[in-house]
């Protein structure tokens, strides 16, 4: 019997087992944001695209994150509620790690609160397109993705 395998030498994806999802509790998810700097902002504004990629900070117990908008300032309303999602897979094996972050939400307005987290999210001059948002995250869940045996 021959067996099948992919062009880089690697066995073919149906031979090899799915990686195992472990769930992460919030002390350990929460420590994974720090890793990255970039994530997906989900909420259901309309106007708005479902999913926006953005880049984000932790800072005493927030999440910080920043939006550009394409469209006018005028469209942009931080909803009372948002969720945040980042991950990381290792492309090879597709072991990795998921955190789902959401909670209130509120945008950030004061001029110094804005200075520093723009230093934090080594972010450019502001535009009218900008906003920087504080979620309290509220519900975290986590996955771990593992080959490990059970």
């Amino acid at each position: 019997m021959m067996s099948r395998s992919h062009p880089d030498g690697d066995p073919a994806p149906a031979t090899r087992a799915l990686p195992r999802p472990i769930a992460l509790g919030p002390d350990e998810g929460l420590p994974l944001l720090d890793i990255l700097t970039a994530g997906r902002l989900i909420h259901d504004e309309p106007g708005l695209p479902a999913v926006r990629v953005l880049r984000h900070c932790r800072d005493f117990g927030y999440l910080v994150v920043r939006v550009q908008l394409t469209g006018p300032p005028a469209v942009f309303r931080c909803p009372g509620r948002l969720t945040y999602q980042t991950e990381w897979v290792d492309p090879q094996d597709h072991t990795g790690w998921t955190v789902t972050v959401s909670g209130p939400a509120q945008r950030i307005t004061n001029g110094y609160q804005q200075a520093r987290y723009r230093l934090m999210l080594h972010a450019g001059p502001q535009t009218s397109h900008e906003h920087l948002l504080r979620i309290r995250p509220d519900n975290v869940t986590g996955y771990r993705l593992t080959r490990a045996p059970a």
